[in-house]
């Protein structure tokens, strides 16, 4: 199931210098590495996951005046908000939605205002297009990092200049159409801010921030006697000065062809950035009919589009490249299109390939009214069973599922306008609906972890490129990451398919994807990379032995997401999480009023709260305890607690305080009361028990000392045993687990002995039941019994907090038996059950003990000190019913 992910990033030392003012004094500036003071508390590297207690998630007006280096207001300056908590910005809604890349703008005060959650938030504002056309040749960017808890105003002025010169590869200045610029730390989680244009190369930007590194992306647009430039370059703002030159420069052309084989002007490309900025940020350039383009070598995507003066549109799959120093590369569009419908049986999918002469394929397409016509009839026996418009279901793509299969001798006729593209105008075409060249041949691959059932070749070719080796690397790469965060690797392999219909689905063992996903999984397209790593999540959630499967109905979907987020995180960095979570901010919303927000959107944010909050092992330590160390989960549940209850008791349990808030906002009906309850029944002493256990005169045995829970793991303890008949037998030597890397004793042989252990390495967690303090070893002198009592002098969790004990005393018996008739060795409890069962002493049971008890049972009566060890049926007698039970167990 499809959700776009999201993050946290390591809050570094800020940039700016800047006046603040706010209507309480708790209202904090954090300056951009300038010198100045932080106020108490300010937050100044990396998270460490000690802020307690964020639930007021109050909201500020906070207005950002914008100046320029003389002080006036700017008009129409581009600004944003940035939250170093949750990822979020502002703005990001239109009134068709989300759009992360949208920038609010200033009015003639040169004010913007925003109202924004408690919190640190990074502000940008750079001179956008209001500023840039009146003032060419100078740019303005400036940001500073403020924390918000009341209203506030803040005012942004540049303090210094830097003078920008862009070049050609001969040395000579070239225009600059657009200069946008980045604060390299947060790249790529903030996208660029359009600072200024320069028609004669020269550039001087105005900027506030001291002693920050700065990206800049220098664009000139090519034109029928120029080439187009994207340049990248690093600056420091405590340069003067900077020269960006497209020195070892990639060199891509672009050529685009009419149906009749003449350039064509009526195509443009959009370019993406992913090195810069993981969202949908886009670049468009004007094609004139052959572009030659400079550009910086990085990791680009190219969407071509054909948009004529018929107000037709045409939108083409990506196409992704890394460009190298110093090479060429060139690229085609346009000519003669191709068309062919492609069918899978199943549901009856359908693919409407359509493909230009070299190769790039239309991803989706408009009429002049924005719709489609796309219109499909199916025939059984020659009467109609399916007809319909498909074209206005399917606005986006070029793939559908009808959602039924039809008999195999169903027909089809299928119509559809092309418009103006390629020269096909109205196709009409009609067959055998399941016709063996329509049908889709597919093929079964094996990778480390999967075996794959795709589609042949021909299906992932985009553009002359092979996308199936990709899609191959980037599921084996993601699920490793995955593997690697979470400490598991799950039994393969697992089942993947590629099909029409879906987007992304997953679950036990097995992953699915739609071909248009599948061909752009990688690192390029982060949307696609974040459908990849969220279905992932569900395999991981749902596959045996179910360590990660919650049976929550919210749970489900954040926690995929969720885990798909630190698998891309721990490839690519803090920033990619923090900007998948600023792609969920329903949350916000709907603490300000918009109650369309879904309890699923509302749910992934507590995820990534109690991550920002208390650190990703609350996650992985209340998975442990759900699915591995049940006994907490188990102990609410015999309570009367359900399922969500129990899932918030345990989370509360784990973060040391009342989380019923927080899932109240996230749409669970649960009182805080309810769930003081469960906290207070979690608080219970935990029980040490010691063993029991049943020896012979002069033999030595074990004795187990464990603890049923520990809530908080176990740093170390101190204990005393003590035998309360001494005359019965002593403690001859201790035994201490795996885990105890430090660990001491009393003088050995005696009737009491103190024990100490430290774990070092924590290798005891937090969760952990049935675990074993130390194995005493005890000799039995004399016949009868004694108590084996201990005595906690100390016990302490991982927090170096004192562990609330209760004791549960052992029992040990020691019987004077005497060896059978014939036999060497007298009889040997081998079980600790205090039953003799080894009659002949030889160290196991077997069918001799039988034949020797049964024919020494007279014996038994008249001459073992003691009845009691060969009781078997344990009705206080010797009897022939004794043998057979005997028997039974042997």
């Amino acid at each position: 199931m499809l959700l776009m992910l999201a993050v946290l990033v390591g809050i570094q030392t800020a940039v700016a210098s800047t006046s603040i003012n706010s209507c309480t004094e708790s209202a904090l500036i954090h300056p951009f590495s300038s010198g100045e003071s932080i106020a108490p508390g300010a937050i100044q590297t990396s998270p460490s996951y000690t802020v307690k207690r964020m639930r007021g998630f109050s909201f500020h007006n906070v207005t950002v005046f914008v100046r320029d280096y003389a002080g006036n207001p700017v008009r129409g300056a581009f600004v944003k908000a940035y939250s170093l908590d949750w990822g979020v910005t502002y703005p990001h809604q239109e009134e068709w939605g989300f759009h992360y890349e949208k920038w609010g703008i200033s009015d003639d005060r040169g004010a913007y205002r925003f109202t924004l959650p408690a919190g640190f938030w990074v502000f940008i504002a750079s001179g956008g297009w209001g500023y840039s056309i009146l003032n060419p040749e100078k740019g303005l960017f400036l940001g500073t990092v403020a924390y918000i808890d009341s209203d506030a105003s803040i005012t942004l002025k540049p303090k210094r200049a830097i003078r920008l010169e862009v070049l050609s590869e001969s040395g000579a200045h070239i225009p600059v159409h657009e200069l946008y610029i980045f604060i390299t730390k947060y790249i790529p989680a903030i996208p660029p801010a359009l600072a200024g244009h320069s028609d004669t190369g020269i550039i001087t930007l105005y900027t506030n921030l001291e002693n920050e590194d700065l990206t800049i992306l220098a664009i000139k647009r090519p034109s029928k006697t120029s080439d187009g430039y994207i340049l990248v370059k690093n600056i420091s703002t405590v340069s003067q000065a900077g020269i960006i030159s497209p020195e070892n420069t990639s060199k891509l052309t672009l050529t685009a062809y009419e149906p009749d084989g003449s350039l064509s002007s009526y195509w443009n490309v959009e370019f993406r950035l992913p090195d810069l900025y993981a969202g949908n940020w886009v670049y468009s350039f004007q094609l004139t009919g052959k572009d030659v383009f400079h550009i910086t070598p990085m990791n680009i995507v190219l969407n071509p589009r054909y948009i004529p003066p018929t107000r037709w549109y045409y939108y083409f799959e990506g196409i992704a490249l890394q460009l190298k120093e110093n090479r060429e590369y060139s690229y085609s569009f346009g000519g003669k299109i191709s068309f062919h419908l492609w069918v899978i049986r199943q549901n009856t999918q359908l693919w409407f390939d359509l493909r230009d002469q070299f190769g790039n394929v239309l991803e989706f397409y408009s009429d002049p009214t924005g719709g489609r016509n796309i219109t499909l009839r199916i025939l059984e026996d020659g009467r109609e069973v399916y007809r319909d418009n498909i074209g206005k279901y399917i606005p986006a793509t070029l793939f559908c599922g009808i959602g039924k299969t039809f008999s195999d001798s169903a027909t089809f006729d299928l119509y559809m306008d092309l418009g103006p593209l390629g020269g096909l105008g109205n196709i009409s075409i009609r067959g055998l609906l399941y016709d063996a060249n329509n049908l889709v041949k597919f093929k079964n691959v094996k990778s480390e972890h999967f075996t794959l059932k795709i589609p042949v070749e021909y299906f992932w070719n985009v553009s002359g490129q092979m996308r199936e080796e990709p899609f191959i690397r980037s599921l084996e790469t993601v699920y490793r990451s995955m593997g690697d965060f979470l400490g598991e690797e799950l039994k393969g392999p697992h089942s993947v398919e590629v099909n029409f219909e879906w987007c992304g689905v997953g679950g036990t063992n097995f992953v699915g994807f739609g071909l248009g996903i599948a061909r752009r999984c990688n690192a390029h397209f982060n949307y696609f990379f974040g459908v990849l790593s969220h279905e992932l999540g569900h395999l991981y959630s749902f596959t045996p032995p179910l360590i990660w499967y919650v049976e929550c109905p919210l749970f489900c979907e954040p926690l995929a997401t969720y885990l798909g987020i630190e698998a891309l995180a721990a490839l690519y960095g803090p920033n990619i999480r923090l900007w998948y979570w600023g792609t969920h901010p329903g949350f916000f919303d709907y603490l300000q009023g918009d109650n369309t927000v879904s309890k699923i959107e509302r749910m992934q944010f507590v995820f990534f709260y109690l991550h920002r909050v208390y650190g990703p092992e609350i996650h992985k330590q209340f998975i442990r305890l759900w699915t591995k160390d049940t006994l907490l989960k188990e102990k609410l549940k015999e309570r009367g607690f359900n399922v969500n209850e129990a899932m918030i008791i345990l989370y509360s349990h784990l973060a040391g305080e009342n989380l019923a808030w927080l899932f109240q906002i996230a749409g669970y009906n649960i009182s805080e009361e309810r769930v003081g309850q469960g906290i207070a029944l979690l608080a219970l002493p935990a029980t040490i028990t010691v063993g029991r256990v049943s020896l012979r005169v002069g033999e030595i045995g074990s004795v187990n000392i464990t603890i049923d829970y520990l809530w908080n793991g176990l740093s170390g303890y101190s204990i005393t045993v003590r035998l309360s008949n001494p005359e019965i037998a002593e403690i001859v030597a201790v035994e201490f687990p795996s885990w105890a890397t430090l660990k001491d004793s009393s003088t050995l042989p005696a009737d009491s002995v103190w024990i100490k252990a430290v774990d070092l390495q924590e290798r005891v967690n937090l969760g952990d039941s049935n675990v074993v303090l130390a194995i005493l070893k005890i000799r039995g002198d004399n016949q009868g019994k004694t108590e084996i009592n201990v005595i906690v002098n100390q016990m302490d969790d991982d927090k170096g907090n004192p562990i609330n004990v209760t004791t549960i005393s052992g029992e040990m018996e020691v019987i004077k038996v005497i060896p059978f008739p014939r036999c060497t060795n007298p009889p040997a409890d081998l079980d600790g059950d205090g039953l003799y069962e080894d009659i002949n002493g030889n160290g196991r049971k077997d069918f001799a003990d039988v034949v020797i008890f049964f024919k020494y049972l007279k014996w038994v009566k008249d001459n073992q000190p003691a009845i009691e060890p060969f009781d078997f049926n344990k009705d206080g007698r010797i009897d022939f019913d004794d043998v057979v039970t005997l028997f039974k167990v042997i």
